[in-house]
């Protein structure tokens, strides 16, 4: 071989190692401008919400599962104060799908007779979801003598009725049947039901007297 042919190799040789050289760091250079690129994007997405969805938005509040969304058609509510030993008011209130309340005063009322009034749309559904709370359709019918765990005596009472979807039931509840500890009303949020059902058909106004 020449030396001009050797000359020509070398510088060949020389001009393929550079050219790999070049490739290799343009490689590296490219894949640092990705991982700089990437980081950069997925720090962008962290940090910055989406416009179209705010903090409100995902904590939006659902309507209670326990507060029905419409009333029953054949709704039908009613509750009746029994007498004691003594003198306590007794009467009858009965609420219907549409609102209405009618009230009829037995003995020791304000009213005696009938009276009328109405109940609002929210309360109703209120106290349907209360009927709802304590399983009224799986209560006993009566809660007396030996369905409480202990009986205080000289107590008055009350019924209660609940018609909804088709089906029916009415309890009555002697209001000495308590527990045995705490002597608490029992069966536990029947009593607090009852006087539910007095505050929002707002009995007062023909119970009480002046």
């Amino acid at each position: 071989m020449g030396e001009r042919n050797l000359s020509s190799l070398l510088i060949n040789l020389q001009f393929v190692f550079d050219l790999t050289e070049n490739m290799l760091l343009g490689k590296l250079v490219i894949a640092a401008m990705l991982a700089l690129t990437y980081f950069e994007c997925g720090a962008v997405n962290v940090s910055t919400p989406n416009p179209g969805t705010s903090r409100s938005a995902t904590n939006v509040r659902a309507t209670p599962a326990s507060t029905p969304l419409s009333i029953p058609k054949d709704l039908l509510i009613t509750l009746e104060r029994g007498p004691c030993m003594g003198r306590c008011p007794q009467y009858a209130v009965t609420i219907s799908a549409d609102g209405k309340i009618e009230f009829d005063g037995k003995s020791d009322t304000r009213v005696t007779g009938k009276a009328s009034g109405k109940i609002s749309e929210d309360n109703l559904k209120k106290l349907v979801a209360a009927f709802e709370k304590i399983n009224y359709f799986d209560l006993k019918e009566r809660y007396t003598d030996a369905a409480c765990p202990e009986v205080a005596t000289d107590m008055s009472s009350a019924t209660t009725s609940f018609q909804s979807n088709g089906k029916q039931k009415t309890v009555f509840h002697y209001h000495g049947c308590v527990t045995k500890d705490t002597h608490e009303s029992y069966p536990p949020g029947l009593n607090l039901l009852e006087n539910l059902i007095d505050e929002f058909t707002k009995t007062d106004q023909w119970v009480l007297k002046e």
